[in-house]
């Protein structure tokens, strides 16, 4: 599912290389031998943690992340502060920093901040809001204008307005499907109840994660209709061409045969890409998870 706006996609991709790029990053730098993937994802947790990144921006648009690196280099070393940094990446959004500690990060900030004439703004990637999908809304409970209020009144949650949002109405052939964003507690006491009244009807819930896929190419983070893959990928055994046209039994996954090729690892492959069971899926669904808050 894809948000409308720049600045949430914006957000979705600084998540992404947080948590998975400076991570994938450790694992094929540091792992030259075939190891399995939960020890692979260990060590790297333990070199990089998400909590100490900063994400660096600069006001000009002329201005790149190489030049905006070398000038926050030469920030640190003109001051006093011991800033120990792991490694950086250049993202889409800006600069992203990978700080050896909180400590680092704090510091790096801080003079950021005061030495940036306004130039610079330095940010810590937060946390989404638990997300749950509503099955089956009839159409006219669905398109009503006040959805949200008819939730709230009808399941009597202890709730406003602004702990519930609306993301996605997902049109069926007769009814929809609604993703809908709440707060932590609010997903727990909904997720406890297993369902929820709208209109007249009984809709069952389930949690939704918000987990891209192509379904060209088969990979994740983007849509089909941003691929940029000159082939299809078929799920089931990696050929080069839509999984209707596959003609073998034969199951390779095309995920876990490429993290097996460039990590190293050691995957099982004898499973197709849509296999809820797949190891990249699962890793993927756990990065979502790790941007989730559920406190």
């Amino acid at each position: 599912m894809e948000y409308s706006s720049q600045l949430m996609k914006d957000k979705i991709e600084d998540y992404q290389n947080v948590i998975e790029g400076l991570n994938r990053d450790t694992i094929s730098s540091k792992n030259s031998t075939s190891c399995s993937y939960s020890s692979a994802l260990k060590k790297s947790k333990s070199n990089h943690s998400s909590a100490d990144v900063l994400i660096l921006k600069s006001s000009d648009q002329n201005k790149n992340n190489a030049q905006i690196e070398k000038d926050i280099k030469n920030m640190c070393n003109e001051s006093d502060l011991k800033i120990n940094v792991n490694g950086t990446k250049h993202i889409k959004s800006g600069l992203l920093i990978n700080c050896e500690n909180k400590e680092s990060l704090s510091k790096l900030k801080d003079l950021v901040s005061s030495k940036g004439n306004s130039s610079y703004t330095a940010s810590v990637p937060g946390k989404f809001n638990p997300r749950l999908k509503i099955y089956n809304v009839l159409a006219e409970d669905a398109t009503q204008p006040g959805l949200v209020e008819d939730i709230i009144s009808r399941n009597d949650l202890n709730a406003s307005i602004e702990d519930i949002k609306v993301v996605a109405k997902i049109k069926n052939k007769k009814d929809y499907n609604i993703i809908i964003e709440v707060t932590p507690f609010l997903f727990k006491n909904i997720i406890e109840r297993g369902s929820l009244y709208i209109g007249w009807h009984k809709s069952n819930i389930a949690e939704c994660f918000n987990l891209i896929k192509c379904y060209k190419c088969c990979k994740y983070g983007h849509t089909k209709n941003k691929c940029t893959s000159q082939v299809a990928i078929c799920p089931k055994c990696s050929g080069s061409h839509e999984m209707k046209d596959c003609e073998t039994e034969r199951l390779c996954c095309p995920n876990c045969t490429f993290s097996n090729s460039r990590f190293k690892l050691q995957l099982t492959t004898d499973h197709t890409a849509n296999d809820l069971s797949c190891h990249t899926y699962q890793h993927k669904l756990n990065l979502v998870k790790q941007k989730t808050n559920y406190c």
